[in-house]
């Protein structure tokens, strides 16, 4: 049962991932804006952070996603990879949220204030691609990407339905 846990939590994360990647990388202007609000990285980060996060979100959500049901031996690399990015992002929303709460948390795009949900969500993600670690049969590995799926559906929109 864990292993399954784990991947469909994987599965949610990398959802959320190429979702949010999908949203920077249409726009970079307002994650520039975002992340001059937010005002945690140096000036001249802006603009590489904005222009490259995006591709980076794209990149390592879809590969978690394909490899989970094209390429278990890979799954595990993969997602170990994300777990890396999203402790980043976890550690970065922490520090965001104990000394600017206010400030927009540029998930997805939007300017919602970043809110310690976001921070467990992320917290959570990385944990849950830590802990890929077993091959599964391809039956479980389908159900593993919906319910992945529905995991990340219910992550992206909770903070919007609790307002």
């Amino acid at each position: 049962m864990f292993p399954e846990l784990a991947s469909a939590v994987a599965a949610a994360a990398a959802a959320l991932l190429v979702f949010a990647g999908a949203a920077h990388t249409r726009g970079r202007t307002p994650l520039r804006s975002v992340l001059r609000v937010q005002a945690l990285l140096p000036r001249r980060m802006w603009g590489p952070v904005a222009a490259v996060l995006g591709p980076v979100e794209l990149l390592v959500g879809t590969t978690v996603l394909v490899t989970l049901l094209l390429a278990p031996p890979v799954f595990g690399v993969a997602a170990a990879i994300q777990g890396a990015v999203y402790s980043l992002f976890t550690i970065y929303l922490w520090i965001l949220r104990s000394r600017r709460s206010s400030a927009p948390c540029g998930c997805f795009g939007g300017d919602e204030p970043v809110t310690w949900f976001v921070v467990t969500r992320s917290a959570v993600a990385a944990l849950g691609s830590f802990a890929v670690t077993a091959e599964l049969p391809l039956l479980a590995r389908a159900l593993c990407l919906a319910g992945g799926f529905v995991l990340a559906m219910i992550a992206w929109l909770y903070p919007m339905l609790t307002r």
